[in-house]
């Protein structure tokens, strides 16, 4: 009987690894399927191509001779290039796996994907980088407006160090 009663805490200790490998490979299924209902490849692809253009697009703003222009293009493309390389879906799938899978249960993770594979589901995630430009856009022009009182405060700041270490 005795021998029992000690058999049970071990085997449930040399199973619960086993059950605890189920268990994170089941969400770590669920939040890969996720991403995938979400469409997060095409949608990373697509924010990267928006980022390039604004970012050549404001680049090339503050080159003034052809010539300069030439250089600086086939620069900013070897930069936009490495960039999409290095923040491609291929290189990122596995740490946003890894991270909606920790933020999420396994439950609410199906509930995600059983959303967003809705009509209004799909319909918010059609309309997400139109969102993300846009609130980049405001997020850009707010601080563009903020920017010349933050650089009054800082230059303020900085008298005030000044004069307090004389």
């Amino acid at each position: 009987m005795l021998k029992k009663i000690y058999a049970i805490p071990i085997i449930l200790f040399l199973t619960f690894p086993t059950l605890l490998h189920a268990d994170e490979a089941s969400r770590l299924a669920a939040a890969e399927k996720l991403l995938s209902v979400m469409n997060l490849k095409e949608m990373t692809a697509q924010i990267l191509s928006q980022v390039k253009e604004m970012q050549m697009a404001r680049f090339m703003s503050t080159v003034s001779s052809e010539k300069d222009k030439a250089e600086s293009r086939a620069f900013q493309e070897k930069m936009m290039d490495f960039l999409t390389k290095e923040m491609s879906w291929e290189n990122l799938k596995g740490d946003y796996v890894n991270l909606y899978a920790e933020v999420f249960t396994e439950e609410e993770l199906k509930g995600l994907s059983d959303f967003h594979s809705s009509p209004i589901g799909q319909k918010y995630l059609k309309k997400t980088p139109e969102l993300m430009r846009r609130s980049m856009q405001i997020s850009q022009e707010r601080m563009m407006k903020i920017l010349p009182e933050m650089q009054k405060m800082s230059q303020e700041w900085e008298k005030k160090q000044k004069a307090a270490q004389e």
